[in-house]
């Protein structure tokens, strides 16, 4: 790992350490090979949606110590990896949908005897999610072997099915974390030509499809466009995983007061939230009991940012007491940087600290 600034708070000498983390990238290196695509499209199951078992390992490790509160970071839809990884580890939180969702953790209180249930929240429930359906069935229909990858509120089409660029960042794929590890590709491989000359006219459709529906969808629906290698990922404008950490943050948020249910959730600016926070109130929490934990001048509240998000490390930074780490290969403004197949091993160090 490679230290950018010197680090602010350490690991061990934390009274209590609140963790976000990618699973895509970070956690899971996922399986993009044109196979696995097509058994995770045809049968839902498959590599590409089967967390591996050191990954539940890990997470389990950190969520036995009391001081670690969990949560993972994904732009994967609920049903699947997440709700397996949810039924596995109730005690880890979940922002799933980069946003749309948020699982709250799975607690129990020891001193007053209560326990909370996890549960998911639907941060987007008001919105119309009408322009799911024709979104993109003109350009799959002339695009030979693309596919739409469904979800709740959001839609990935991956355009091009043939073998990587070699040249892209490993992290380059329209959920801004995937890894696209090398494909494997079984049939007759095309000359170098023939192979750029599909790709180019993929990418030329690509641009067009997505011209065509911030044109046509974008604005009625308030929708935003995430250009990867070989696919787009199309959702709702106003949500991110940074927005899905400020109701984490937020003192009326989900992780703040699970035991209350999360007052206030789907109706709050957690956006705004970030500009409005006072630095320097333990990880921008007010003072008081806030979930069980007490926030306060005596405390020292580690907040550990792991992943490829710029914008969520950079407003990370702001807090006190915040180390923030980037997987990706591009510029960052995070205090650490971390190569993504290294995570698990650090994570496993990290979680033998006490």
């Amino acid at each position: 790992m490679t230290r950018v600034v010197q680090p602010r708070l350490s690991i061990r000498h934390s009274t209590s350490r609140l963790i976000f983390v990618d699973l895509e990238g970070c956690l899971w290196v996922r399986d993009m090979s044109k196979s696995a695509m097509m058994e995770m499209f045809t049968s839902g199951k498959g590599p590409m949606v089967e967390l591996p078992e050191a990954t539940m390992q890990v997470l389990e490790s950190m969520a036995d110590d009391p001081k670690n509160e969990i949560w993972v970071l994904s732009g994967l839809p609920v049903k699947g990896a997440l709700e397996r990884l949810a039924g596995r580890d109730p005690r880890a939180g979940i922002v799933a949908e980069n946003g749309c969702f948020v699982k709250t953790r799975g607690i129990s209180n020891k001193s007053s005897g209560q326990s909370n249930g996890a549960r998911w929240v639907n941060m987007v429930a008001n919105l119309d999610f009408a322009w799911k359906g024709p979104c993109v069935e003109y350009f799959t229909e002339r695009m030979p072997g693309s596919f739409v990858e469904e979800r709740a509120t959001s839609d990935v089409w991956r355009f091009w099915p043939g073998p990587p660029d070699s040249t892209a960042p490993i992290d380059d794929d329209a959920t801004t974390n995937d890894i696209c590890s090398p494909a494997v590709n079984t049939a007759t491989s095309p000359s170098s030509d023939s192979h750029y000359s599909d790709r180019s006219w993929a990418r030329r459709q690509a641009a067009e499809a997505q011209n065509h529906i911030f044109d046509s969808l974008g604005e009625r629906y308030g929708l935003r466009i995430i250009p990867g290698q070989d696919s787009f990922l199309v959702l709702p404008n106003n949500i991110s995983r940074s927005t899905a950490v400020g109701t984490i943050l937020h003192p009326g948020g989900p992780a703040c007061s699970p035991l209350g249910g999360g007052a206030g959730v789907g109706n709050a600016d957690y956006d705004g939230w970030w500009s409005s926070t006072t630095v320097g109130s333990g990880a921008g929490r007010t003072s008081g009991t806030t979930g069980g934990r007490v926030s306060s001048a005596g405390e020292s509240t580690l907040v550990l940012g792991i992943g490829g998000d710029k914008k969520l490390l950079r407003r990370l930074n702001e807090l006190d007491d915040a180390e923030t780490v980037s997987t990706s290969r591009r510029g960052t403004d995070a205090r650490w940087k971390l190569d993504p197949r290294e995570v698990l091993g650090i994570l496993g160090t990290l979680a033998q600290v006490r």
